[in-house]
């Protein structure tokens, strides 16, 4: 992912020069656009990721608490007793709130509900399961890369058209 990342900004930074032609304001124009370039990328990977995680159930009464250790946890919710999953910030909205919590992950929204038997939902995390690993980076860095290589044709073209026939 480093490498993908160099070529990304190496490219932009040469077409950016190329462009450009004085250094110090060619380096600060390719400073801006390599980080607000990044900056989309990430935010763009971590709504594609919230789309393709997958819910686990978290369990206080063992280790890992019911979920894969080599997980990558991307948001907490709630899956209520229909399966609808939904994240704490949804819940919130609908008026789920849980006050108390047993070592199954079951939420409830008072004492006496949970007495009663009455679960609100369980409690999950969405994660991307460690075996996604591979397929997430190697998307994000092909994407980086592209940016990075499209940008090198875009500096040729540049370049090529400044040289005198």
């Amino acid at each position: 992912m480093i490498v993908a990342r160099g070529v990304g900004a190496l490219g932009v930074g040469i077409l950016v020069g190329a462009v450009v032609g004085r250094v110090l304001p060619a380096i600060l124009g390719a400073a801006l656009i390599i980080a607000l370039a990044f900056t989309a990328i990430s935010l763009g990977q971590d709504a594609v990721l919230r789309n393709e995680a997958e819910p686990q159930r978290v369990a206080m009464g063992n280790a890992s608490g019911g979920v894969d250790p080599g997980a990558l946890v991307i948001d907490f919710g709630l899956e209520l007793p229909g399966g609808e999953v939904v994240t704490w910030q949804v819940a919130q909205e609908r008026g789920l709130i849980a006050a108390v919590i047993d070592e199954e992950g079951r939420q409830f929204a008072s004492a006496a509900d949970m007495r009663a038997g009455r679960v609100l939902g369980y409690d999950i995390q969405l994660t991307i399961p460690g075996s996604q690993y591979l397929p997430v980076v190697a998307r994000e860095a092909g994407v980086v890369t592209a940016i990075g290589l499209v940008a090198l044709v875009g500096t040729a073209l540049v370049v090529s058209r400044r040289r005198p026939a």
